[in-house]
């Protein structure tokens, strides 16, 4: 069922063309796959934070307050708060394998990190929004 919608999801592509990727909190199976994805789809993958980076890719399984919520949480790292300052996409590990699946870099709003552990309280959500509301001040 629904399976309408996530076709219709899987052919919107991302506008970057050529992105450059920085990991967080990746794991190994994960990093593999952003590699791959950046030989196949065009983009590279640097290891070190830069003005350079359009996508920072986290994984979002730090947070089981998050996940039961529905939300996209991950670890306040420096990686991430840059990212967050210098507005560029925070995106989720789902967006790799949503981008393998669609065979090229799908758009990113659906996986869009939320925020992070650190500055979302569990219970009322205040504090989510940070890696939006820093990409759409510099848009």
């Amino acid at each position: 069922g629904g399976g309408g919608g996530e076709a219709a999801a899987a052919a919107r592509r991302s506008r970057v063309l050529s992105p450059v990727l920085l990991a967080t909190t990746l794991d190994e199976e994960e990093v593999r796959l952003l590699n791959s994805l950046a030989r196949q789809h065009g983009g590279k993958v640097v290891t070190k934070w830069s003005s350079a980076v359009t996508h920072l890719v986290s994984t979002t399984r730090c947070s089981s307050n998050g996940a039961a919520a529905g939300q996209r949480l991950c670890g306040r790292t420096i990686k991430y708060m840059s990212a967050v300052l210098s507005g560029q996409w925070v995106v989720a590990s789902s967006w790799l394998r949503a981008s393998s699946a669609a065979a090229g870099w799908v758009a990113e709003e659906e996986h869009e990190v939320h925020g992070d552990n650190s500055s979302i309280s569990a219970v009322s959500g205040l504090g989510a929004g940070g890696p939006r509301r820093g990409r759409l001040h510099l848009e």
